[in-house]
């Protein structure tokens, strides 16, 4: 902010598996404590404090399409807008994905909704999965056994669906893109 304080702290670049040298699946080390996330087709959502006032934002700032979470957000229990002012208060970042009907990327979502991926501490940068979190959490799909190529080969034939995010306990995350997604998107 203009005082120099941290205001949010969301998710860090990641990338694609086999996108770039350090993803590449013989670098991955899968015996690392994981977890396999559902990679939803929406817009990253995180609160911050303008002047006093919380205020919900895409990576580009409050933009048109944070305003329509914030509206539906003004529809929802206090207790949400309650616990999102918590957080910031407390210099952590809440992380979403805003899926609806009338942000439709690729998916066509029915409802509108706040899905929660994860907290960040705005000082360390440690991911956290704030289980008193009142939102939705994310689908998690629990960790991946085997063989990391067949995972992604099965994966990237998958249909009606964006893809999976694999989390390590570090921190470090991957994505594994369904290869039906990637050719409707571009």
């Amino acid at each position: 902010d203009a005082d120099g304080y941290l205001m949010s702290r969301p998710f860090h670049k990641f990338f694609n598996v086999n996108e770039r040298a350090e993803t590449q699946t013989h670098e991955i080390d899968m015996s690392q404590p994981h977890v396999i996330m559902e990679k939803m087709d929406g817009s990253m959502i995180r609160p911050i404090l303008v002047d006093g006032y919380l205020r919900l934002a895409t990576k580009m700032g409050v933009t048109n399409v944070a305003m329509d979470a914030e509206t539906w957000l003004a529809t929802q229990d206090l207790s949400l807008k309650e616990w999102l002012r918590k957080c910031v208060e407390d210099s952590v970042t809440p992380i979403f994905e805003w899926v609806s009907p009338f942000n439709q990327i690729v998916l066509a979502y029915e409802e509108a909704d706040l899905v929660y991926l994860g907290t960040r501490d705005n000082a360390t940068g440690a991911y956290v999965m704030d289980t008193s979190c009142p939102f939705t959490f994310v689908p998690r799909y629990g960790s991946m056994e085997g063989n990391i190529v067949e995972y992604v080969d099965r994966r990237r034939g998958k249909e009606g669906r964006e893809g999976d995010i694999i989390r390590f306990a570090d921190g470090h995350m991957l994505e594994v893109k369904n290869d039906w997604y990637v050719r409707i998107h571009k």
